[in-house]
């Protein structure tokens, strides 16, 4: 099913409430990234699809996203032309496409920066969190600083190598203490790892037998369940049996016998 532009006269509607779903792209007679410029008064959903065809990254500027504080769910999917000149377009588009403040759930697909935007961590009340299919990212921002996260999936990112200390948000320098209040992903009851072909370490700041190597820190205190699975480079002992009992799913990971002895570790505790 081919995806079509919305008709540009939709700009006009400035009691509009509900556009859930708009595909963007450079035909000047469709619907663009600018023309929600007026639109102040959507709420729920905005799905924005076709951002990897965005030629005008000034002209985006105009959507100001910021101010739709109705919204609470965007959903951006970098879909598009591939080249190496996405990296560079896709990291200023999205510095560009802020969300609201207030936003609680964001999921961004096909992203091919390097980087994150500055904005991210700004979002104090995201309860979700979705990335999919991320070609070049290999680090991740300190997520685990959110205080409301509730569920977070990261999924195909391909140059991701080591999830460390740095993802959980946890200060180890003697100039910022730690006090025994922080916790690291205080809300996340959900966490879902699939398809990081070259993840290979796991460093959560305490080591094998589940002691810490960084005092005066709680490590996801709320988690219910853990996923992981098509992370063949994944490395056992990087691991801690807290993460271990927490795990509800775990395939494609490791060695066949790494995979053996992991099920024997979990029935075990």
């Amino acid at each position: 099913m081919e995806l079509l532009p919305l008709p540009k006269e939709i700009r006009k509607l400035s009691c509009l409430r509900t556009l859930e779903w708009v595909y963007v792209g450079d035909d000047r007679e469709a619907f663009s990234l600018g023309d929600l410029e007026s639109l102040n008064l959507l709420q729920g959903l905005l799905v924005l699809e076709g951002l990897g065809n965005v030629g005008n990254i000034n002209g985006a500027k105009q959507a100001q996203l910021k101010k739709k504080k109705g919204i609470n769910t965007m959903h951006f999917t970098f879909d598009g032309e591939e080249g190496d000149w996405r990296i560079s377009h896709d990291e200023q588009l999205l510095e560009v496409l802020e969300p609201p403040p207030n936003l609680e759930f964001l999921d961004i697909l096909h992203y091919e920066g390097t980087v994150f935007p500055s904005w991210i961590m700004s979002l104090t009340n995201l309860k979700r969190i979705v990335l999919d299919d991320f070609n070049n990212c290999e680090k991740l921002p300190p997520l685990g600083k959110l205080p409301f996260l509730e569920r977070l999936g990261l999924w195909s990112m391909k140059r991701l190598k080591m999830l460390g200390v740095e993802f959980l948000g946890i200060e180890t320098s003697s100039q910022h203490g730690i006090s025994s209040a922080d916790a690291a992903f205080p809300k996340l009851t959900s966490l879902v790892l699939g398809s990081l072909e070259e993840w290979e370490e796991w460093d959560d700041g305490m080591n094998t037998n589940g002691e810490e190597d960084i005092t005066n820190f709680i490590i996801l205190p709320c988690l219910c369940s853990l996923s992981i699975w098509d992370c063949p480079k994944l490395e056992l002992e990087t691991l801690t049996d807290y993460l271990l009992r927490k795990m509800s799913e775990f395939e494609d990971c490791l060695k066949k016998e790494e995979r053996r002895e992991k099920a024997k570790q979990i029935s075990n505790l």
